[in-house]
């Protein structure tokens, strides 16, 4: 049986009680990362468009946004969501192929994951801004304009250069 969304453009009023545990975790320092859906249409399945949850679509191996991903202003980064990826899904013919943006959304809060370790003081809006700022330019076709994609170096190059100085302590006169 099929479970179909509905797509938002602005989810403001709705899944308040998840807009809540979303600003909870990342009050914790906890990222949360939500897939944006595989409508292929403008905005963004529930719950991702909760504005404090970080929601990602899914592009080709050419970085262009994928035909089955949601799309639009709400998509805060894409990542690979098919093309080449295996699901760790064992079937009984072996591991089997998935595409979608359920794929693509485990790829971006593995990299924040490895962020928090390169540098384990920074905050989840540092890191979130580390992953905009770092990425890779991809298209979307649809809306014919640039589409920001999961860069990992490009990421951990912006969070290198946003260190906050380095604070000496000297014991005894200077």
């Amino acid at each position: 049986q099929t479970c179909t969304l509905p797509i938002y453009t602005n989810c403001e009023g709705r899944f308040e009680l998840t807009r809540a545990a979303i600003e909870y975790a990342k009050s914790k320092g906890v990222p949360v990362v939500i897939s944006a859906g595989n409508t292929g249409s403008y905005g963004v399945s529930g719950p991702g468009c909760v504005g404090p949850a970080f929601s990602v679509g899914a592009v080709r191996n050419d970085l262009r946004v994928a035909s089955y991903s949601s799309y639009g202003p709400m998509v805060d980064i894409y990542a690979p969501g098919g093309s080449s990826l295996y699901s760790t899904l064992n079937t009984p013919t072996g591991y089997g192929y998935k595409a979608g943006t359920s794929m693509s959304t485990p790829m971006v809060s593995g990299a924040l994951a490895l962020l928090k370790q390169h540098d384990p003081v920074a905050g989840v809006r540092r890191l979130q801004n580390a992953v905009m700022r770092g990425a890779q330019q991809g298209f979307d076709p649809k809306l014919g304009g640039i589409a920001p994609v999961l860069d990992l170096g490009g990421a951990l190059t912006v969070l290198d250069a946003n260190q906050p100085p380095e604070v000496v302590f000297h014991v005894g006169p200077v």
